[in-house]
């Protein structure tokens, strides 16, 4: 319209000079009018593009945040304020500059049971490391499998635990099968159908919970719960269907139960109470990150393998060495060579690892002229070292100390170190206490030396003559006039039930007699009422005094005993029959209540440990040895040492004693340790490097034997050196410190020359990198143990609970990692390490696991430690000296022994002919960490 207007315009002035100005300034005015919006609109736009910079900026500032927040979830690096058991507080961070800016994130824990507030940190803490009530929960490795959820109860005495309810969370896109519960197969009539069922949406998810109203029910009434069982088990499951979109994928669920719990008959609060438990293996995240005005807020979950007890997170190694060996070759494998020092040049940690723990052992045999006896008692006199309460349930009888309880207070069940010994100088673990112990049922329960009838009902013929009963009758043979019959109730036997009792006396006669003088007798259990038939003692004539003794038949082992005696003939004058010293005595068993107790004191007896155990029921006629290893806190100044006899209080029974030996065996606590050769040692508890030798944080000592002679000692010694290990060898420009070095080992003290000799030493350092996330450590070092080697293929006792092998416990199997198809791709089970001192290649030795559910075997061994002979002396993997076995063991997914859940694995170590310690026990299990990306993805600002 414009450009129009001025071709008019400029048509009409053609040719009309002076004109042109006009134009210009009125192009100039028209123009101006259209640039001040056009300038504006502009600078609108510049504008705009520098706060949409901005906002970009920010936005992908503040994802960077969560995506920082997810890998740190991942992979444990959370801070020092953080407290995965604190549900209430957020941990705040700053993350590293993007695009000029940073995000403040915070990090949450999201508590999930939706009819339980969340317990404080502390007593979550407590409920869930008590381990007292366990819950996991798992998918299974089968696709549109039911979802398990297992529970286990470990029960104090008096515990009754009853169920307020179960729960569960399911994340976004799993959904509940209404009613398809295994607690609901068997129909509304069970204790254990729910009361009402709650289905609940939740950040990430959904929640059901499975109620009960009051009274709860038992958590043993649930179906298949064993109250005999430890610990005892609940197991339930549940139906789900998966997201429409990945119709294959198992949920990583979160279970719960909220209890209560009662003591006693009369249903009291138990103190000792858990009021709820979840599962921990995963867990849920709260991310929020602000930069500017923009503000993320993402959920995501983290599911990995539970950390249970003193389990560590991380990969480990395990090296070490021998400072001695058998050079020379001989047939017996008799080690006489020392190898000192003994050094390790580890260098198979990753560059990108951190060490994050590390600990040392070290281990020797000392022969039998190493120990020193610091008291031995052999049981002659009960007044030379001991004190007792009057009155006293203990005697000195036959070279023996026995005690029986006779009703006199517990007190006199006593028996106890008069004076107190000082034990602080010698090393802890080093003093061992040794006795020889055994029961009796032996017990006089009648006694008459005959100078009267007071016990005795007499038909007339017997009289008394020179405190002895004399027979002599004119009566005939069948008169009553010459019996003798015990009182009703005078003796009890059925104490000997099971055993054995006797009647006896003794006899002579005054005058020849003839064929028919002879003495008989009859017994009865039931106060007279019925009797045996009449037994022959003798007949005709014999010389001097005879003592009979006459075993009496266990129909007769009653409480309603009695004897009656009959004589034949003697009715010529002076043809008398005398008796004199009756007796009646018996023999039984202990039952399985009696036994024999002991407790150490470290003040002087003012207080005292809690009772040890040396024995339970009958020990039969054989006295066996006790060893027992004084805990460290009980070797002071001021030590003492009591015996205390349990029940033993019916007829004849006691616990007896003999040989009792208070023994020292030297153990080398101080060695030289050495990291790429500047050795290293503590002052105090500080990190240090001199000529200072490094000192044991704990001992053990084993007494060995070898075909039931003594054969002197074996000791071992650790120190946790974590710190030594992550300060040395100093590197102030390192980035990471994963502790490859050169380890060396010296001044360890033993014996060389023995069949038993050995001395050798091992590191375990366990490491961390994000490489290692889902990896469990557990270490088994409480159960130092020695395998005598006989000639009978043995399992090592060495939880020492009386059976063959030993149970490996408080760990988790995990559920084997898998990819998108199902299929297992982590291949390893598990590992199992163990440091054995001492086997050789002479003999055969083996070792056995066995799984919890599976319940199957397997034979382990590796290339250097070939079946049958595993413990022979060498190392896998590794190149030390021989002398030592520091061996690694693989556990396959496809071997079928453990089972997703295990928590306790049997292992049968076997040795035949083979003489050999064991020091620890290590079982590494690897779960996948994984992070469900994020949920509920929200951007404010």
């Amino acid at each position: 319209m414009i450009g129009k207007y001025i071709k008019k315009t400029a048509a009409r002035l053609k040719d009309e000079t002076g004109m042109a100005l006009i134009i210009v300034l009125v192009l100039l005015l028209l123009g101006s009018i259209a640039l001040v919006p056009v300038l504006a609109h502009i600078n609108d736009a510049l504008k705009t593009g520098t706060r949409y910079e901005e906002k970009s900026k920010e936005l992908y500032t503040a994802d960077s945040g969560i995506e920082d927040g997810l890998w740190r979830i991942k992979y444990d690096y959370m801070g020092a304020a953080y407290d995965k058991y604190d549900y209430y507080n957020t941990f705040p961070y700053e993350t590293e500059l993007v695009n000029g800016l940073t995000a403040n994130v915070t990090i949450r824990n999201v508590w999930f049971p939706s009819n339980v507030a969340a317990p404080s940190p502390d007593d979550a803490k407590d409920i869930i490391e008590s381990e007292k009530l366990l819950v996991v929960g798992t998918s299974g490795g089968i696709i549109g499998a039911p979802y398990t959820v297992r529970i286990d109860f470990t029960p104090d005495s008096g515990d009754n635990l009853t169920v307020k309810s179960l729960g569960v969370w399911l994340p976004q896109g799993f959904e509940y099968i209404t009613d398809n519960c295994s607690l609901m197969f068997e129909g509304p009539f069970e204790e254990y159908y729910p009361d009402y069922i709650n289905v609940n949406d939740a950040p990430g998810g959904s929640t059901v919970v499975w109620g009960y109203n009051p009274p709860y029910p038992n958590f043993t009434s649930f179906p298949e719960v064993d109250p005999e069982a430890t610990p005892i088990t609940l197991d339930f499951t549940f139906g789900y269907t998966p997201p429409a979109e990945t119709p294959t994928a198992m949920p990583a669920a979160i279970a719960w139960i909220t209890t209560e719990m009662t003591q006693g008959e009369f249903g009291f609060t138990n103190p000792n109470d858990v009021p709820l438990s979840w599962d921990v293996d995963t867990r849920f995240f709260e991310i929020v990150s602000n930069t500017g005005d923009v503000t993320v807020q993402a959920f995501s979950s983290k599911c990995e393998l539970r950390q249970m007890g003193d389990a560590m997170s991380g990969d480990y190694v395990a090296i070490g060495g021998s400072l001695l060996s058998d050079d020379d070759g001989d047939m017996w494998g008799i080690r006489e060579t020392w190898h000192t020092p003994s050094s390790y040049n580890l260098n198979t940690i990753p560059e990108n690892a951190d060490a994050i723990a590390a600990y040392l052992y070290w281990a020797g045999w000392r022969n039998e002229a190493s120990k020193t006896t610091l008291i031995q008692d052999s049981c002659d006199n009960i007044d030379t070292f001991w004190s007792y309460s009057s009155p006293t349930g203990w005697e000195a009888n036959s070279g023996q100390f026995k005690g029986h309880y006779y009703g006199d207070g517990n007190d006199s069940r006593l028996l106890t170190l008069k004076n107190d010994m000082d034990l602080s100088s010698y090393a802890p673990g080093s003093i061992i206490i040794t006795f020889d112990y055994g029961s009796e049922v032996n017990a006089v329960v009648f006694a008459d030396d005959c100078d009267n009838f007071n016990s005795w009902d007499n038909g007339g013929d017997w009289s008394i003559t020179s405190n002895s009963f004399k027979a002599h009758s004119t009566q005939p043979d069948t008169s009553s006039t010459r019996w003798l019959t015990l009182k009703t109730g005078l003796v009890d036997l059925s104490g000997f039930s099971g055993g054995e009792a006797f009647i006896s006396w003794d006899r002579w006669e005054e005058v020849n007699l003839d064929n028919g003088d002879s003495l008989w007798y009859a017994f009865s259990g039931d106060n007279g009422s019925s009797w045996s038939g009449y037994t022959r003692v003798f007949r005709n004539d014999f010389s001097g005094v005879v003592h009979d003794n006459i075993g009496i038949p266990s129909a007769y082992l009653t409480n309603g005993f009695k004897v009656r005696l009959l004589f034949y003939g003697f009715d010529y004058w002076q043809n008398n029959l005398y008796i004199d010293n009756i007796e009646i005595s018996g023999t039984g068993s202990l039952s399985e209540e009696d036994g024999l107790d002991i407790a150490v004191s470290g003040d002087d007896g003012t207080s005292w440990s809690n009772n040890v155990e040396v024995f339970r029921g009958d020990q039969g006629s054989f006295m066996r040895e006790f060893v027992y290893v004084v805990p460290d806190e009980y070797t002071t100044a001021d030590f003492k040492l009591r015996f205390e006899v349990i029940e033993c209080g019916d007829l004849g029974e006691k616990a007896r004693i003999d040989n009792i030996k208070i023994i020292n065996c030297p153990v080398d606590t101080e060695i030289v340790f050495k990291i790429d050769g500047e050795q290293v040692y503590f002052d105090g508890s500080n990190p240090e490097s001199g000529s200072e030798p490094l000192v044991a944080g704990r001992s053990y000592v084993m007494l060995n034997t070898m075909w039931g002679s003594p054969e002197g000692f074996s000791y071992a010694c650790t120190r946790d050196v974590t710190a030594l290990v992550k300060k040395y060898p100093e590197d102030p420009g390192e980035e990471h410190h994963p502790g490859n070095a050169v380890y060396t080992v010296d001044g360890v003290s033993a014996n060389p020359g023995n069949n038993f000799s050995f001395a050798g030493w091992s590191l375990i350092i366990v490491y961390a990198s994000p490489d290692t996330a889902g990896h469990y450590i557990y270490i088994r070092d409480d159960n130092f143990a020695f395998h005598p080697g006989d000639d009978e293929f043995l399992s090592l006792d060495f939880d020492d609970d009386g059976q063959p092998g030993g149970d490996i416990t408080n760990f988790i199997v995990p559920e084997p990692i898998r990819d998108e198809y199902g299929v297992i791709t982590e291949t390893v089970a598990a590992k199992i390490t163990c440091f054995v001192a001492e086997g050789d290649s002479f003999g055969t030795s083996s070792i056995t696991i066995t799984g919890q559910a599976s319940g199957l075997t397997k034979e382990l061994w590796n290339l250097s430690s070939p079946f049958p002979d595993v413990w022979n002396g060498e190392s896998y993997p590794g190149t030390y000296e021989e002398g030592v076995d520091i061996d690694t063991f693989e556990l396959l997914w496809t071997d079928n022994i453990l089972t997703p859940d295990d928590n306790i694995l049997h292992v049968d170590m076997y040795s035949y002919n083979d003489a050999w310690n064991l020091v620890y026990f290590i079982i590494s299990v690897r779960s996948e960490t994984t992070t469900g990306g994020t949920s509920h993805y929200v951007i404010y600002g």
